[in-house]
Parts: structure tokens; sequence; C-alpha cells
């Protein structure tokens, strides 16, 4: 267990975590160009095909960075009736320096309970006088089986978010992060030490929405060997909201450190807390091992077309 440094220029700063919100077209309070952007999803019917002619998935847009309170706001609706597809809307971002803008498709057929479909996010720069014009950034799914696990053992279960690999067990070494019992439900916890014991791979980020919990934490983040540990730590420290229990709970956020890939990262969001003596809970993910942030980025499994059909 023990408290991670990182820079707070490499994650543009963060600041006030109070939103603006807002629809397309939101205008920001202060001095503000227009950021002219288009969304791709790659492989659309691949990993949904709820997409396909949908009127139902809108896309959270949120933007961030040095100097300035976040903006948030919604467009759409993302539709196409092709492999693949995309959106193109502006935004007003407040002037000056490089801004994080972070996306999240939402299939919203029900609004009370949306379901995240896909992710992305990217850097613009706005330091110039001009607006900006064609920021494509891209989204990676979180739904189809590359990004997204369930029917996990009820007792325990081990996971690389690189490979694919799923070993209904808790090993600790060759994977990323174990499923494991806890009190009357699951935690996740270190599957990456070796003889000289667990390590502090797990943070809490929060509960709710990727696009609010997209970038690594601030500094000074609690990482524990567990996720009770890294919850409770937050929760104390006023870094993330109230919780429930510190057992997982459906939309828990947190960011898992990759094994063996320097600087890389897992953003993973629990969709089920499991039920134990029956099924494990089950997670979305992505991943990035170059930026500290979520952005579109292939895993290994994903690019050798090899990941699993049956979880």
């Amino acid at each position: 267990m023990i408290l991670k440094l990182f820079s707070l220029a490499s994650v543009l700063g963060f600041l006030a975590l109070a939103l603006l919100e807002g629809c397309d077209g939101s205008k920001p309070l202060s001095p503000s160009r227009v950021a002219a952007l288009s969304v791709e999803a790659p492989n659309v019917g691949s990993y949904n095909p709820s997409l396909l002619g949908a009127v139902t998935n809108e896309i959270i847009y949120k933007v961030e960075g040095s100097g300035i309170v976040p903006v948030r706001g919604t467009t759409g609706p993302f539709t196409t009736a092709t492999a693949s597809g995309s959106h193109d809307f502006n935004v007003y971002v407040p002037t000056g320096g490089m801004r994080l803008i972070s996306l999240q498709l939402n299939d919203i057929s029900n609004p009370l309970v949306p379901v995240p479909l896909a992710i992305g996010a990217a850097v613009i720069d706005l330091s110039g006088a001009a607006n900006t014009t064609g920021v494509t950034v891209n989204l990676g799914s979180v739904a189809r089986n590359c990004y997204y696990t369930n029917n996990l053992s009820s007792l325990a279960a081990s996971y690389s978010f690189e490979t694919d690999s799923l070993l209904n067990g808790q090993q600790s070494t060759g994977y990323d992060t174990a499923v494991s019992l806890a009190g009357a439900g699951f935690q996740f916890v270190d599957a990456q030490g070796n003889s000289t014991g667990a390590l502090s791979s797990i943070a809490f980020l929060g509960n709710g929405e990727l696009v609010d919990h997209d970038s690594l934490p601030p500094n000074n983040t609690y990482f524990a060997t567990t996720s009770g540990a890294a919850k409770q730590f937050a929760i104390a420290n006023g870094t993330a909201g109230p919780a429930v229990t510190n057992n997982l709970e459906v939309n828990d956020i947190y960011l898992i450190d990759l094994r063996n890939i320097s600087g890389g990262h897992a953003w993973v969001q629990v969709t089920s807390a499991g039920a134990i003596g029956s099924v494990g809970p089950s997670f979305c993910f992505r991943v990035n091992t170059s930026v500290p942030y979520y952005a579109y980025e292939q895993t290994t499994a994903d690019v050798a077309n090899g990941c699993s059909t049956f979880w």
C-alpha cells in the first residue's frame, strides 16, 4: 500500500471537480473558441449491434485543462447503418493551452440505466488565436469481448488486460488483477506480485461515468493491494464520493497498473457486482500504455484478433 506521485503537468493540471452542465453547443462562462470535433467509432457493428440504425445513443463529452472549470455536455444521437460510424459537432472550449477532450458513447434506450458502449480521449492545443478544426477522437469499445468480462468464477478469477487471458483461480504471476471473495461481496486484488508479496497496483477513482474518470488520478492518490483498501482511503480523503460498501459496486471505477508494461494502465468499470455462490463480478475496461488518459489503443489480443468468445 503506497502513495504514487504523478506530475500534474502530465495530466493537464487537475482542478475543481465542479462541472458546467449543458447540451451540445454549451458555452463556458470564460472566453472561448470553437473546437470542431469528429468522433470516429471503427468496427461499430462488431461491438454493439444496437448502434446500427439506432437513435437512442448519445455522446457525453468533457473538456478539462489547467486554469479552467471543466465543461461537460451531451451530443447526438450517434447512429450509423454501416460497419463504422462518425459524428461531427462543435464544442466551445475555454481559451488557452492544452485541453483534454474526453468522450463516452452511451446506449440510452433506458434513460434511467445508460449503458456505456465506447470511450475515447484526445488532447487539443488552444494556445493559438484561431478556432480549432479537424480534431478526430477515436472511440474504443467497452462492450465487445476484448474489453468486457463476465461469467467469472464466484470463488476467484485472475485476468490479464492485454492478452484477454482469464484463469478461474487466483494466481500471483502472469496476470494484472484478480477477483476475490471479500465478506458479503467481491474485491479486486493484486495479481502481479512475486515472492516478495503483492504490489500496490489498484486505485479507486469513483463511482459513475467513465468520462468523469478519464485520466490518471491526482497526486498522492493511494494505490493499494486491494480495491477495498483503495476505496476506503479515497473516500476518507475526499478524492471520491461515498460508497455503500468497500466491496465492488456497479459503476465503481478503478485504475489498475498493467503487469510488465511501464506506464500502462487499465481504466476499469464494474458492470455487475456478482453473487456469492453463483457468479463473480463483471467489468469493462480500456487500456493505454503511452499517455495518462484513456485515448484509443488496442490491446495485444485485439490486434491479433484473439479475444475470447465465451466471457
